[in-house]
């Protein structure tokens, strides 16, 4: 990608990196944990689906998934119109009302993927 970007840069421009990591593979979706979240998620909205998506945005699951532990970035929170422009901003928000669901979402999850029988 630096390759392409350089190409198409006058000669007298500078680039800078801000940053760069090595690339790691995906967490798969036919894990029992991907399952819990889809499975919470429609619970707390139901009708809806669920699926894994890519973002401009970044997470430390990347650090976990080079180590070959799956983990996934999820979003709890509902983020309204007018505070999705401020995600990662210095006014970065979600409304209060949107805050508890999130946290019982979360704690949900956590406990559907702890408290479930071993195999």
């Amino acid at each position: 990608m630096l390759a392409r970007i350089r190409a198409v840069l006058p000669k007298d421009a500078k680039l800078d990196v801000l940053l760069a990591g090595e690339p790691t593979l995906e967490s798969p979706s036919n894990t029992e944990l991907f399952r819990v979240l889809v499975a919470a998620m429609k619970r707390a909205e139901p009708g809806s689906n669920a699926a894994a998506v890519v973002s401009a945005g970044t997470s430390d699951s990347r650090y976990f998934r080079a180590r070959g532990i799956v983990a996934y970035g999820i979003a709890p929170f509902k983020v309204n119109y007018y505070d999705a422009n401020t995600v990662h901003g210095n006014d970065e928000r979600i409304r209060a009302s949107f805050f508890p669901p999130g946290v019982r979402l979360m704690r949900q999850i956590v406990n559907d993927f702890c408290a479930r029988p071993s195999s």
